[in-house]
């Protein structure tokens, strides 16, 4: 630039520039702004004079100041979409003082959504829409946890006086030069009452699944209390009638084949008790009235064992005094279903069945070495055995889990929580 002269970086001979300096040169200072390849360049310029006073040049100065008007107006566009998304957005969008909690700023859905006017908004704190309790915990929560992003789940009242529950994200911004919060706030009281009416739906449902179970189990013990008491007794008294034809007819030929027939139809009568006896013991087992869960399961094994050959191994911990009637029925007719799905699926040779108390919690564990189970089988809501199970368990606020072990075969565990504390036969030993 040197030994330059300054039209050569004017674009226009007749410019500003050219005139403030010919003004210097006249002796005025100047102060103008010219532009050079399209970049702004502020500059100041004042007569240069020697020891006399005469003005012999001028000395100026100038400075690049393309990047911050870049910057600022890339902050002016920063800012227009910021206004945009505040004011446009259809959630309730704030901006409160970090210090005094005073609102700063409201968009127009949080003046719909709450019903207050923008005056009466920007004259509140955010603790006048909340409750005096719900004011002293969120004020609380922001003392604690001074971090630039924050949200939480709060409870707000409208102008009206209605309480809603709302999701609120915030954000640390400078406004106006302050410390101040940005929030965006999402309405949930219609969420949060699908929720619970979900919950109570599924938590009456249960009560209604367990209702029914408890019907249907009382219902098998009265069918099967006069199955025995009244069909039994009456084919035993007609045993005891042919016996004693039997034993009183005549010696005569001609009675013989008679006898033979009052015999045969004496055992079929005793046969007839015992199908009886059979059909009484799977409506309702006595033995689980009689001697507890620990003893029928065991006896529900051996019958297992018996009826299909299958290699059954039974370990169990329990003490029967101390696990209630609701329970112990229950846990028998999972092990009931998970023994007859092993006759019909499995195809194993060995089951083993573990009955433990741990706890306040009962664990039974039906395991085999058949062929496994496809998980669509289990999925299916057709497969009413297994749905059974899990919903025997679920009532009791436990659960019922059936799938295929790594080693092969199925594993059936159901857990179900005990009203009480448990003791099992170690504990009754000591």
């Amino acid at each position: 630039m040197v030994g330059r002269s300054v039209l050569e970086f004017s674009e226009t001979p007749d410019s500003f520039e050219v005139a403030a300096h010919r003004g210097a040169l006249a002796g005025e200072p100047s102060t103008f702004c010219p532009t050079y390849a399209g970049r702004p360049f502020p500059a100041h310029v004042e007569p240069l004079r020697d020891e006399t006073g005469e003005v012999v040049g001028v000395i100026g100065v100038c400075f690049d100041i393309s990047e911050q008007r870049r910057a600022e107006e890339m902050l002016r566009k920063s800012e227009a979409r910021y206004r945009l998304l505040f004011e446009s957005n259809p959630s309730p969008m704030w901006v409160i003082d970090a210090e005094t909690f005073q609102f700063l700023a409201v968009n127009d859905a949080a003046l719909r959504h709450y019903g207050y006017s923008r005056e009466e908004f920007l004259s509140m704190k955010a603790t006048d829409i909340r409750t005096p309790e719900e004011a002293v915990r969120w004020k609380e929560f922001f003392r604690t946890r001074p971090e630039t992003s924050a949200g939480g789940v709060w409870r707000h009242r409208k102008k009206d006086g209605t309480e809603i529950q709302v999701d609120v994200v915030s954000r640390a911004i400078e406004f106006s030069g302050r410390p101040a919060r940005v929030a965006l706030v999402r309405d949930i009281t219609d969420r949060r009452r699908a929720q619970e009416r979900l919950t109570r739906s599924e938590r009456e449902m249960r009560a209604l699944s367990a209702r029914l179970q408890t019907i249907r189990e009382e219902e098998d013990t009265r069918v099967a209390r006069e199955v025995h008491d009244e069909i039994g007794q009456a084919l035993t008294a007609l045993g005891l009638d042919v016996a004693w034809l039997a034993n009183n007819l005549g010696r005569q030929r001609t009675r013989a084949r008679f006898a033979e027939k009052l015999r045969t139809m004496a055992a079929l009568i005793e046969e007839t008790t015992g199908s009886v006896e059979r059909i009484a013991t799977n409506l309702r087992p006595g033995i689980l009235d009689e001697v507890g869960l620990g003893a029928a399961a065991e006896w529900a094994v051996g019958q297992f064992r018996e009826r299909t050959g299958i290699e059954c191994g039974f370990e169990s911990n329990v003490n029967d005094d101390f696990v209630d009637l609701e329970r112990a029925t229950a846990t028998f007719r999972i092990l009931q279903e998970a023994l007859t799905n092993v006759v019909r699926h499995a195809h194993a040779r060995h089951v083993g069945v573990r009955l433990r108390a741990e706890g306040d919690r009962l664990h039974l564990e039906v395991s085999d070495d058949g062929t496994g189970i496809d998980p669509a089988r289990i999925a299916d809501s057709r497969s009413f055995g297994f749905l059974g199970m899990r919903e025997r368990a679920r009532a009791l606020g436990g659960n019922c889990v059936i799938a295929s072990r790594p080693e092969g075969g199925t594993l059936v565990s159901a857990t179900i929580p005990l009203a009480g504390a448990l003791r099992t036969e170690d504990d009754h030993a000591r």
